[in-house]
């Protein structure tokens, strides 16, 4: 799987990540890079406007702001007491970032586990 997919309204979009040339997962184009490179939306016009985000929770909030800006969706807010697995596992590897972690294996793990929940259905936790 190439990238991130969003759905922002009637709109369905995919979020990229614009590696640093310096970056050691330049070669991993999935949406479940961790590493600190910025986040950007592609258009079928070949622009791409830049979410100046690098974890993959805000890139997802930015791009959704984007998104519905330029095609005038409205965002509506999304039902309480779900939780997509993608938004656990970034916001676990960002807190494990701010307390100074290692994240080489989580990241692995939240790789792991991603591909696991994408093949048995699962997409939210209640």
């Amino acid at each position: 799987m190439r990238g991130r997919k969003l759905q922002v309204g009637e709109i369905s979009v995919t979020l990229y990540v614009r590696h640093s040339k310096e970056c050691s997962e330049r070669k991993d184009n999935s949406g479940t890079v961790g590493c600190k490179c910025i986040r950007s939306v592609p258009y079928k016009d070949g622009k791409r406007e830049s979410t100046s985000q690098w974890t993959w929770v805000k890139a997802e909030e930015e791009a959704r702001r984007i998104v519905a800006g330029r095609s005038g969706a409205v965002l509506t807010p999304s039902k309480s007491g779900t939780y997509s697995v993608e938004k656990a596992i970034d916001e676990w590897i960002a807190e494990r970032d701010q307390g100074g972690l290692h994240n080489t294996k989580a990241i692995y793990i939240g790789k792991k586990l991603l591909v696991w929940c994408q093949k048995s259905g699962s997409r939210a936790i209640r």
